[in-house]
This record gives structure tokens, C-alpha cells and sequence, in this order.
């Protein structure tokens, strides 16, 4: 019988502080440069940016939340307490 071929590959991490940035260029290189190196193959790439402040965030953040999500077309939810 043939062999199962792999047609899919999700790989999911959790990003942690000031660091996140260098972890991110590292898995899209040497992620990312193997999923492209297959003839055909479709590369995407879902990024979650989750930030919380118990107290609430100071209007001129949100603001700046607000403005920054709206021009880089990211989809934003902000939800109060």
C-alpha cells in the first residue's frame, strides 16, 4: 500500500514578553523557508497579539490601540470590565 503522504503542517507557540519579535523572524526562517522550499506549496502565517492590564489600559493607549489595529488592518476586539 502506498505511504501516507504529509499534506498539512500547523504548528502553534506562545510568545512570552520582549522576546517575541527575535522567536518570531527565527520560526518564520526555519519554519517557514521549509514549508516554501515544496513545489506548490501555500505558506500562512496567523498572529494573535493578546495584552492585558488588570488595572485598564490609559485612554491614550487605547486610542492608540484602536488607531494603530485600524491602519495595519488588524482585526481588534478591546473589551472592558
Amino acid at each position: 500500500p502506498p505511504t501516507p503522504k504529509v499534506v498539512r503542517y500547523l504548528g502553534r507557540k506562545t510568545f512570552e514578553g520582549t522576546v517575541a519579535s527575535a522567536q518570531l523572524t527565527d520560526l518564520l526562517d526555519e519554519l517557514g523557508s521549509v514549508v516554501r522550499q515544496a513545489p506548490n506549496a501555500r505558506l500562512r502565517l496567523r498572529l494573535e497579539i493578546e495584552g492585558e492590564c488588570a488595572a485598564g489600559f490609559p485612554e491614550h493607549l487605547v486610542r492608540a490601540l484602536r488607531e494603530n489595529s485600524k491602519v495595519l488592518q488588524v482585526e481588534a476586539e478591546l473589551d472592558e470590565a
